[in-house]
Order: structure tokens, then C-alpha cells, then sequence
């Protein structure tokens, strides 16, 4: 799915679980809305580092280290991908 086609959340976070699985060598099966980075993936900080890398190089936008501190779970990186990348670029098309 290319993320000119992300509308939902649910499709944000489908394209989440590929990508974290892709990148970071996560089973896709391991990857739910609940997953904590840490606790539940075993990602360490350094592979937090390389996520946040990752969406932005794929979202062509800086990541603030504000914001970077909130993305704990995968339910925190759909929502901000959501609400901060994909509905500002639907606003500024309508």
C-alpha cells in the first residue's frame, strides 16, 4: 500500500506492522494495536531510533524529539502518524 492511499487508522496501522516488521525484523504476527516497543517487540533504544528514522524517511517529515518521546506503543505511532501526517495532507487537498 503506498501512503498517498492511507485514509483510516486501521489501514495506517497495517502499513505500521509491515513496515516495523520490514525494518526491524518483527514478526507481523507479534504486532497488535496494544504492542509496547520495549516490553512486548524487544525493541531497544537504538532500534526506536532507527523506527523513527524509518517513517520519517518515509513520510518526508522531521520527527520532533517531543514527539518522539510519546511514540511508545504502536497504538501512539498510529495516531500521531494519523493525526499528524496523513489528516494535515487530506486537510490542505479539500
Amino acid at each position: 500500500m503506498d501512503i498517498n492511499e492511507l485514509e483510516t487508522k486501521e489501514q495506517v496501522f497495517q502499513f505500521l506492522r509491515v513496515q516495523i516488521s520490514k525494518h526491524l525484523e518483527v514478526s507481523e504476527s507479534e504486532i497488535t494495536l496494544g504492542s509496547h516497543f520495549a516490553q512486548d517487540l524487544g525493541l531497544d533504544s537504538m532500534d526506536q531510533i532507527e523506527l523513527i528514522l524509518v517513517l520519517e524517511g518515509i513520510f518526508g517529515k522531521k520527527i520532533s524529539d517531543i514527539e518522539d518521546e510519546k511514540i511508545k506503543t504502536i497504538n501512539h505511532t498510529v495516531n500521531f502518524i494519523f493525526d499528524k501526517l496523513i489528516n494535515p495532507k487530506k486537510k490542505r487537498l479539500n
